[in-house]
């Protein structure tokens, strides 16, 4: 008797497990399906775009929407590439993208540190009077930034975009909530061997942020890189 309720609650524990695995999978199966539509709904705007840069401008426009095209015009690239001058186009994109996120990184780290490890008077109220710059719209300083920009004779130069963006008030409060979780004794040892202000923040602080660096990085990048007034206004 005890052997056939020993396998009886066996069975029983056996189809509780098998009902369980059950609903993971199929909550599993729910999940990645849900993932990919909402994938695929994404890269709808990109076919789209690829597919009307094969079109004529009418076509573009035509309803519905054929997404594969009667004829491909691939002049269109050729069109772009010399007419618009579009080699000179990217590479002073690349230019200012790499050296607008260098000097954001460095601008960044270099101040999020100071307000970050460094006591001095003041500190916090000079770092919430930084970041209330966050709440001005880039329209109310686009005319003062350009008028500036005028006077130093900088108007149609690269000069003037690298200047405006090469600091960031979001970048330093990044940075600074990273620096913020990283142990104070770790400075305190360093001062007592002998560590300047700038050794620790190159040989302690700045290896021990790189996954907060290259999340500013990617943001800088990307910000960069799709910027369009302010190229359109400097």
């Amino acid at each position: 008797m005890k052997s056939l309720y020993r396998a009886a609650t066996e069975c029983s524990k056996g189809n509780r497990k098998m009902k369980k695995n059950g609903k993971k999978i199929t909550f599993s199966i729910i999940k990645y399906a849900v993932v990919l539509l909402l994938t695929a709904s994404m890269l709808v705007p990109f076919l789209w775009m690829l597919s009307a840069s094969f079109k004529t401008n009418l076509e573009v426009f035509s309803f519905p929407i054929q997404w594969i095209p009667k004829e491909f015009h691939f002049e269109n690239y050729t069109n772009v590439w010399e007419r618009a001058n579009y080699p000179l186009m990217f590479l002073n994109t690349v230019k200012l993208t790499a050296i607008i996120t260098v000097l954001q990184i460095l601008t960044s780290t270099l101040a999020a540190y100071a307000f970050s490890k460094i006591k001095f008077p003041e500190r916090d109220v000079l770092f919430l009077m930084y970041l209330a710059t966050l709440m001005v719209p880039y329209q109310v300083v686009m005319i003062p930034q350009f008028s500036i920009i005028r006077r130093m004779g900088l108007i149609n130069t690269h000069l003037s975009l690298i200047l405006i963006q090469a600091f960031t008030p979001m970048g330093v409060f990044l940075i600074k909530q990273f620096y913020d979780g990283i142990p104070n004794e770790l400075m305190e040892a360093a001062r007592i061997d002998g560590l300047s202000e700038f050794g620790i923040y190159r040989k302690i602080m700045l290896p021990l942020s790189k996954s907060a660096i290259v999340s500013l990085a990617i943001l800088t990048i990307t910000a960069t890189w799709n910027d369009f007034l302010a190229p359109l206004i400097y």
